[in-house]
């Protein structure tokens, strides 16, 4: 069983979010509805299920808490956890108020109890701050900011602080794909060899594994193949469906085989943070197939909603840089060559990091370069 989290509207009309174990996205989605919810909105796909493990949630982070913080940058994130600490400790922190403004009215000196009164007042900025710049979480989102631009050395440098703060099979990719980001592909394997099997991770997030590693070292045809078996190995997982088509469309421009895979993901339940990404697949299904002003509509409505969550991860603006290389293709599909050019300009160093060079090329031919 795995954790999801979900926000609807009870059978008493009021918008709640609620944390369900379930064995799959879908059965998470059934559980609320048979609850009498209605207005379902899957926040947790199963791969992000799989990735969180249990504990995604607690007594003081809720799940609507973590829905919201999946929004916040930075700063936002913080004041969002000073904020909560302060109304959690309400009481005090006023008792604590009134007894320095009693002290100052009656002029008595500085003391002990003022300093005492201060330092809990102070307390939750100095927590706050210290998770926040000392803390795994900065440590993750710098190793996560390494490899969204591919900077592979400076991941395996990063990667030995943050390990044990991790799943083991997230430290495993990572290392994995920083490996074969520098031509050692046969190490970068062997790291990921003992989650095969299906014992510490189910065998199709092995599989997707594996892609993703294959995909850093360039090896498209294999990837396709890792991907293929993690798709048979998990036909109801519109997540491993939706990345399956993107990769048939990058590489292979197999308009068919993308198009079943979309109808089959759109069966079952879509998070909130898939469907910009199932729209953008759709986006470039459409210019695939000759249909460059369709394209571009779906491409810009998977734009607008994918930057919602571009605090969420770096891997988010990884992707949103993907849909401005398709953007660039499409908007050149229909002569509007000024937009084409001002998506490829952001889209362009993104790509060049990454060594998309297949991706370049189409972009800079349609561009004139």
């Amino acid at each position: 069983m795995a954790e999801y989290l979900l926000t609807g509207r009870t059978p008493e009309g009021k918008k709640a979010t609620e944390r369900v174990e379930a064995a799959s996205a879908d059965d998470a989605v059934k559980t609320l509805r048979d609850r009498g919810y209605t207005e379902i909105v899957l926040h947790t796909d199963d791969v992000m299920a799989q990735c969180a493990g249990p504990g995604l949630t607690n007594q003081f982070i809720t799940p609507a808490d973590h829905v919201v913080m999946r929004r916040l940058g930075q700063w936002g994130y913080m004041l969002f956890v000073l904020a909560k600490l302060y109304r959690q400790g309400w009481s005090l922190n006023l008792l604590a108020v009134g007894f320095l403004v009693f002290r100052r009215v009656m002029a008595y000196p500085w003391g002990f109890l003022d300093v005492l009164a201060i330092g809990w007042l102070l307390m939750p900025l100095v927590v706050v701050l210290v998770g926040q710049f000392l803390g795994p979480a900065r440590k993750y989102n710098e190793l996560i900011e390494q490899v969204a631009w591919g900077r592979w050395e400076e991941t395996l440098r990063l990667l030995p602080a943050i390990r044990s703060k991790i799943p083991p099979q997230e430290a495993a990719v990572r290392e994995a794909q920083a490996l074969a980001g520098l031509g050692r592909l046969d190490e970068g394997l062997a790291v990921l060899q003992p989650f095969a099997g299906g014992n510490r991770i189910p065998e199709w997030m092995y599989w997707g594994l594996v892609a993703d590693v294959y995909l850093t070292a360039q090896q498209t045809d294999r990837a396709l193949e890792a991907e293929e078996r993690a798709a048979a190995l998990a036909p109801d997982n519109p997540t491993v469906l939706v990345g399956l088509a993107l990769t048939v469309l990058r590489f292979r421009r197999d308009t068919a085989r993308a198009r079943a895979l979309l109808q089959e993901a759109k069966k079952h339940q879509i998070s909130d943070v898939l469907a910009p990404f199932l729209e953008m697949t759709e986006g470039i299904l459409a210019f695939e197939e000759g249909h460059a002003h369709q394209a571009v509509e779906r491409l810009e409505k998977a734009l607008a909603a994918a930057t919602r969550f571009v605090h969420a991860s770096p891997l988010v603006g990884a992707m949103i840089d993907r849909m401005h290389t398709y953007l660039a293709l499409a908007y050149a599909g229909t002569r509007d060559y000024a937009a084409a050019q001002r998506h490829f300009a952001i889209a362009e160093p993104r790509l060049r990091a990454l060594r998309s060079d297949d991706l370049l090329r189409r972009c800079r031919q349609v561009l004139g370069q």
